[in-house]
């Protein structure tokens, strides 16, 4: 019989140090559901307002005013992140901070874009059908079904209560400066004593500490050396005292509940001390709930803007997709990369330990191989097949025109691959939350706390992120050879691309101090196929060390251009195309 002990959350118990990461990213899936339930009834009130009902039919108004509410909007939040969601070391870049602020800005046009687009009549008697059929549909049960398995692990969580306490200390969070004046000795006086200061923070949710002066001074936890319980701190004129929770040490300043800062001057002149609080939830991993709400969140905004934009690219799209949804390759695929995934827990790699590196580098590899197979496959039979069989034609012989005809199948393709990669995204992200337990009890050592598992798992999901960048970046030039191209053609000309991809940077670095001619046509190869190595995780995998926001906000961005530029291609291709 299972121990009382699951049901209660006991920290001991295995399930409950592998379930509680998972029950951080159901909840917060579960919360993006309810977020873009509450779009839909703000869509729903909003259409009664004229300008909103006519917002999809009346000229170019509404895209300035979704301009300017994402220009103001993007703003507002580029602002306070920078402000609240710092690195672990330093401050961000400039060229850093600017790829986090064009992905702002990206997600906060997508918003209002959203909100003008999506608030009329039309698109909400839409609603319904592309929320429960097809394609629509599919992702629904999908992510519905990661929120249900969250909330199922509540009852096995690690103190639930606990951690979604420190939830509201993700908006307080951040860093904090303030500066105090100490008066100098005074002539009559041998030294001068140690002087209470209004310092204000919080102990437990201190992360990082800066002390810096500008004269001499001694920093203690009392008036008196009677009343001193930690030793005083020497603060030299204008040298830093860091501390920080990563490391070891007795932190600068009194911790215990109730202290307060005393400080003492030991020169003539004023001193003025500079503190710099860096501050974090008592439970960092909340933000977890927070990240997957938002992605949920943006992901399900685009599809509802899809239709509100431009309904004819998405009947199309949605009928791609739910057509290659219902053929036997996806399952065949899905089955292949569950059961691969699964299997990868139990192999033993041999690596001394570092078995779950492999497997989070194996795991994304085939999610990422089995997307572009079926990325690929899918462009050569909903496009290349349909012309070659006049299906097209007849497509095309209604009001709609190529332009939303090409469009529409790319987003088919995305909406498709990124379906494979929630299921099997969320299979990975189980597998390796269970890994470091699993490795743990093969070679007898203490299981690993949950915290172990959850960083495990949160540090896997920018590979996922960037294996669709991947995979949706040469689907789309898929989908546009496939306009010119048979499927078998169209298979080794995207494979090519691939392989030229992943060596471009050694085809550059190899050209360099060589022939002109060289250096012109490996500089020619870098600029005409992607760089696909920026979508490799494999170096921080290896390193054990995290991906960069800023650094996924960049494959972002570079994923849109590639992908824009795969667009163009194909309406060029398409434009003059002998459908008859």
């Amino acid at each position: 019989m299972l121990s009382s002990a699951m049901f209660l959350g006991a920290s001991d118990y295995w399930m409950t140090r592998w379930l509680t990461p998972v029950w951080l990213l159901g909840l917060g899936v579960a919360c993006g559901l309810v977020l873009l339930a509450a779009m839909l009834v703000l869509f729903a009130s909003l259409s009664k307002i004229p300008f909103f009902a006519k917002a999809g039919r009346s000229g170019s108004t509404p895209h300035f005013i979704a301009l300017a509410g994402a220009l103001l909007l993007g703003g507002a939040a580029a602002f306070w992140l920078r402000g609240s969601f710092q690195p672990a070391t330093g401050d961000f870049r400039t060229d850093e901070w600017a790829l986090v602020s064009l992905a702002v800005f990206l997600l906060f046009g997508l918003l209002t874009w959203a909100i003008v687009f999506c608030s009329n009549r039309s698109f909400l008697g839409e609603v319904r059908t592309i929320l429960f059929e097809g394609i629509g549909n599919y992702l629904l049960i999908a992510t519905a079904c990661i929120g249900a398995v969250g909330l199922a692990c509540s009852f096995v969580a690690d103190e639930p209560r606990e951690i979604l306490k420190s939830l509201p200390q993700l908006f307080q969070s951040g860093e904090n400066t303030q500066t105090v004046r100490i008066p100098g000795v005074k002539p009559e006086q041998d030294e001068n004593p140690f002087v209470p200061v209004d310092v204000v923070y919080n102990p437990s949710l201190l992360d990082r500490i800066v002390i810096q002066s500008k004269k001499n001074v001694v920093l203690s936890d009392g008036p008196s050396i009677s009343s001193f319980i930690m030793a005083p701190v020497n603060i030299v004129a204008n040298e830093k005292v860091e501390w920080s929770r990563r490391q070891k040490g007795e932190p600068p300043i009194p911790m215990a509940g109730g202290s307060q800062i005393h400080i003492q001057n030991r020169e003539v002149d004023e001193a003025e001390v500079t503190f710099l609080f860096r501050t974090l939830p008592a439970v960092p991993e909340v933000s977890t709930i927070i990240f997957a709400a938002f992605t949920v969140f943006a992901f399900g905004l685009l599809f509802f803007l899809q239709q509100g934009v431009a309904p004819k690219a998405s009947a199309i799209a949605l009928a791609a997709a739910k057509s290659e949804v219902g053929q036997p390759l996806f399952l065949v695929l899905m089955a292949i990369g569950a059961i691969c995934i699964l299997f990868g827990v139990y192999l033993p790699f041999y690596t001394f330990g570092e078995d779950i590196k492999l497997l989070k580098d194996c795991g994304i590899t085939i999610i990422l191989v089995l997307a572009l197979f079926q990325g690929v496959w899918s462009a050569s039979s909903s496009v290349s097949d349909e012309i070659e069989g006049r299906t097209a034609l007849t497509v095309l012989s209604k009001p709609v025109g190529r332009r939303s005809f090409l469009i529409g199948k790319i987003l088919g393709v995305f909406w498709l691959i990124l379906l494979m990669f929630i299921i099997l995204g969320s299979f990975e992200l189980l597998a390796i939350a269970y890994k470091p337990l699993y490795d743990a009890r093969e070679v007898s050592q203490d299981t690993p706390l949950w915290e172990v598992c959850h960083m495990e798992m949160v540090r896997t999901v920018p590979g996922l992120a960037m294996g669709l960048f991947h995979s949706v970046t040469l689907s789309a030039f898929a989908v546009s050879f496939a306009t010119r191209i048979p499927q078998l053609a169209n298979f080794a000309l995207c494979f090519s691309i691939y392989l030229v991809g992943h060596l471009t940077q050694a085809v550059v670095s190899s050209a360099e101090g060589g022939f002109a001619i060289l250096q012109f046509v490996g500089q020619l190869i870098a600029v005409i196929v992607p760089d696909l190595e920026h979508f490799s995780m494999q170096a921080a995998i290896d390193s054990g060390n995290p991906i960069p926001l800023s650094y996924l906000a960049g494959t972002l961005i570079y994923a849109l251009l590639y992908t824009g530029i795969a667009v163009l291609l194909g309406l060029l291709l398409f434009e003059d195309r002998d459908l008859a």
